[in-house]
């Protein structure tokens, strides 16, 4: 690779950075997500660049022409596009409010507070932040009160002058001067100020990654994807929407936005996080994976156009319709994870059936006679089990879901004109991707309060069931579940406590075993932690109105063997017991889930 092809890292100085973002040489993507950065987080940023401490590395792109993104104006900031020469991949939001401090383009006023701005040498304290509508922000608009309180505001700092050849920090220190220090004073305090704030802020260099113009559009969407450091995580979903913007009469984030917000779909709160800037390019990108199989393309980013064009190919009206079906066909899928025991995001195993299932909804929806659908179903379920208890999705993802998604539209179409199937699928092939067996499961489950696949997967076994608390004896449905996860009681409860397992020196990843975990409320969590099982079951029955029987038979409706629970001895031998006999039952279990109806 040439020179001038390279990646390369580099270093500006906060002044070359907001020189060349006023002048316009540098522009954030059209992709990029509004500002959002809070006034602390923005006063944190700034300070953390007076102290010299580190700031991060911004990811920059040499635009090509024609360039690979559009480019657009940092938020609040009227910039002309013309002379565009690099585009900011990852940065907006420290950037922006770098502008935003000097220029005055946001709610707040930020200030350099000083210790004493009497001292011969200034000295840092702080950044403080005031609403401008607020009457202690107005209050601040006068230079003698700022001058009082040693606060310099930060929107007279830029070196632009005026047609009196005055700076606005000169203007600002006149105007000390006139209301409060005299004209002598206020020169001194004016290089003051520009000696702290080149040493201590203009001169701080900043790091940068430089991609050249060479590189393009995909490979540089990769690299942002995998580096993209924001608090606002930008997704594949804002990157080719943003692209697509251009060629639709309606915004698809916006579209998204309206159909999250009605009624109707209401279950998407439980799946997804609380802030749009979340849980819109979740959503989004999970209608561009389904789109991908309806329009007849694998699931995998550089089909998204291809899915975009079918979401809007539709367009009726000023309407999508293709967008509003894809919550109808969304909400289907997750009250069916919801029946199968993943109530809520935290409790979701995995989300790649969930596009499989999705896509074929609109085929169900032709299913009429009661048997047919009953087959079509228990196709389905099969399917979604076998995903969670086999390697089907370990590699080969996107291509394997695009397989199955063909089968079993083929095999839905059959059931519908012949009330049966006989299709090949790929993921019934019990010599190729069988069904984990019980020595399996002791092996790799992870521990069901992470992201484990499996670990969730055995928990979501456990609660399609729907079986009742230990203590509180409550039925723990999709309703009690999400109202415990809601107000931060749905605990992870460990069968054999972490204490007790640690006194026996059991290394942690045995501990953490998905085998060892149940959903229980909190309070019941609460009072069963730290002792051994044998020991906190005995005091369950002495201190409540539980018998014996009853305790047994709620725990054992979660796949708990109660005697292995309750045995004596050593309780490294115990534990050892009770993980193989509950692997072994959750084996039989999983065996009948993943069942291939008769075709």
């Amino acid at each position: 690779m040439s020179k001038q092809n390279e990646v390369r890292y580099d270093r500006r100085t906060v002044r070359d950075w907001v020189r060349k973002a006023l002048a316009g040489e540098v522009a954030i993507t059209d992709f990029q997500r509004s500002f959002v950065w809070r006034s602390d987080k923005a006063a944190n940023y700034l300070k953390a660049i007076i102290e010299g401490k580190p700031v991060g590395l911004y990811l920059i792109l040499e635009m090509a022409s024609p360039p690979q993104f559009a480019p657009r104006s940092f938020n609040r900031m009227d910039t002309s596009l013309d002379g565009v020469s690099e585009l900011v991949l990852d940065g907006q939001q420290r950037l922006t409010s770098l502008l935003h401090a000097l220029s005055r383009r946001s709610e707040k006023r930020f200030f350099i507070q000083l210790s004493n701005i009497l001292s011969d040498r200034l000295q840092f304290e702080d950044i403080v932040y005031e609403g401008v509508h607020t009457a202690k922000g107005r209050q601040y608009e006068n230079p003698a009160t700022c001058y009082l309180h040693n606060r310099v505001p930060m929107d007279v700092l830029l070196d632009e002058t005026d047609d009196r050849g005055l700076t606005p920090l000169a203007r600002w220190c006149i105007d000390v001067g006139d209301q409060s220090i005299g004209v002598s004073e206020s020169r001194v305090l004016e290089s003051k100020v520009i000696k702290f704030i080149n040493e201590n802020f203009f001169e701080r260099p900043i790091w940068f990654c430089w991609l050249p113009a060479s590189i393009d559009r995909t490979s540089a969407t990769e690299i942002f994807v995998e580096t993209n450091t924001s608090s606002v995580r930008i997704k594949r979903f804002d990157i080719e929407v943003a692209n697509a913007r251009g060629r639709h009469d309606e915004d698809l984030r916006n579209s998204i936005q309206d159909a999250y917000n009605m009624p109707s779909n209401g279950a998407l709160r439980h799946y997804f996080k609380e802030d749009p800037e979340d849980w819109i390019p979740d959503i989004g990108e999970w209608m561009l994976k389904v789109a991908c199989l309806r329009a007849g393309y694998a699931p995998r980013e550089r089909n998204y156009q291809y899915a975009i064009e079918f979401l809007f190919g539709q367009q009726d009206d000023d309407r999508f319709p293709e967008v509003e079906k894809m919550f109808e066909y969304l909400a289907w899928a997750l009250d069916q994870v919801a029946e199968r025991g993943a109530a809520t995001r935290r409790t979701v195993p995995s989300w790649p059936p969930l596009h499989v299932l999705a896509a074929l909804r609109p085929q169900l929806n032709l299913l009429q006679d009661p048997a047919r659908i009953n087959t079509a179903r228990r196709l389905h379920e099969a399917y979604y089990w076998r995903c969670l208890f086999s390697d089907r999705y370990d590699v080969q993802a996107n291509d394997r879901l695009y397989e199955d998604f063909l089968a079993l539209s083929d095999a839905l179409e059959q059931v519908r004109t012949q009330g049966t199937w006989n299709v090949d699928q790929p993921a019934f092939d019990d010599r190729d991707h069988p069904l984990y067996n019980s020595d399996e499961l002791l092996r790799h489950s992870g521990w069901i309060g992470t992201s484990s696949r499996l670990g969730r997967a055995l928990a979501t076994v456990v609660m399609s069931q729907q079986p009742v608390d230990w203590i509180t004896g409550d039925l723990l449905n999709p309703n009690k579940v999400r109202e415990l996860e809601r107000d931060g009681d749905l605990d992870r409860h460990h069968v054999f406590s972490r204490d007790a397992l640690k006194k026996a020196d059991e290394p942690v990843e045995r501990i953490q075993n998905g085998l060892n975990g149940v959903f229980l409320d909190g309070k019941t969590n609460r009072r069963l932690a730290k002792a051994p099982p044998d020991i906190y079951l005995r005091k369950v029955v002495q201190t409540s109105q539980i018998s014996a029987d009853e305790l047994r038979s709620r725990i054992e409706q979660h796949f708990v063997p109660y005697d292995e629970m309750k045995d004596e001895g050593p309780i490294r031998d115990r534990y050892a017991n009770f993980l193989t006999k509950r692997a072994k039952d959750f084996a039989r279990r999983i065996k009948g889930l993943g069942q291939i109806p008769k075709r």
